[in-house]
């Protein structure tokens, strides 16, 4: 789910703070495209690639706990590569930064750190099947699709076309989400096991029938009994 950013030699974007002028071509290799320009991709990149690692879980029927790791791993590693090209152009290996190039750097390095957050929580609740993937994968695959359109051209970006398709990506996948599921509520198993609940919830059982219409019986005639022997004692 990193392929975004790697689209194009993975350069990284350009820096306003960087302590020497580098053209685009000419900017080092990133595995993340660290740049505030681009929070809200790098945090759907990471969201996304754990919530599809918990829905491969999910159809293996598999622990969770090693996509986790795996994906976690592949997370530091990104991180570190990347952090480790930014600050070397930003005077913090040698100390030679300011406090602007400390704050950015410390604000785009809390925001990863807080998005591997996430992503382990996404990938942990991705794969219990009693959680509804659409909530988690519906409009961060939106945002993913047109990053990924985005960057085969990131001086125009994509046409006003492709945005206007890109907005019914989550409604697409949420209905599609929903067809097992309304599939499920047909089968003739679910309609049988419906009918005998409603049968057996709403009509009376024939022993409490009889025992009802017996115990009237019985106060009927002890009535009666009662009546015609006070008739006779007068």
């Amino acid at each position: 789910m990193l392929f975004p950013s790697w689209v194009g030699g993975g350069r990284l974007p350009l820096q306003n703070m960087w302590h020497e002028q580098t053209m685009p071509e000419d900017m080092p290799f990133s595995l993340l495209p660290l740049s505030q320009y681009y929070a809200l991709s790098i945090f759907v990149m990471l969201l996304l690639s754990a919530v599809v690692a918990g829905l491969v879980v999910r159809m293996l029927r598999a622990r969770a706990w090693p996509a986790a790791l795996g994906v976690l791993f592949v997370h530091v590693i990104a991180t570190v590569q990347s952090f480790a090209v930014l600050a070397g152009r930003l005077g913090i290996a040698d100390g030679s930064a300011g406090s602007r190039e400390l704050l950015y750097f410390g604000g785009m390095l809390g925001g990863v750190l807080a998005g591997m957050l996430l992503a382990q929580l996404g990938c942990w609740t991705a794969s219990r099947p009693a959680v509804p993937l659409p909530a988690l994968s519906a409009v961060p695959a939106r945002t993913w699709l047109g990053y990924t359109i985005a960057s085969f051209d990131p001086i125009y970006g994509y046409p006003p076309e492709v945005g206007t398709v890109l907005r019914w990506v989550p409604a697409v996948i949420v209905a599609a989400a929903s067809v097992p599921a309304a599939h499920s509520l047909q089968t003739p198993r679910w309609r049988a096991s419906l009918s005998s609940r409603s049968t057996t919830s709403t009509a009376p059982r024939p022993t409490a029938v009889w025992a009802d219409c017996r115990r009237k019986a019985e106060l009927d005639h002890s009535g009666s009994r009662s009546g015609s022997g006070a008739h006779g004692s007068r």
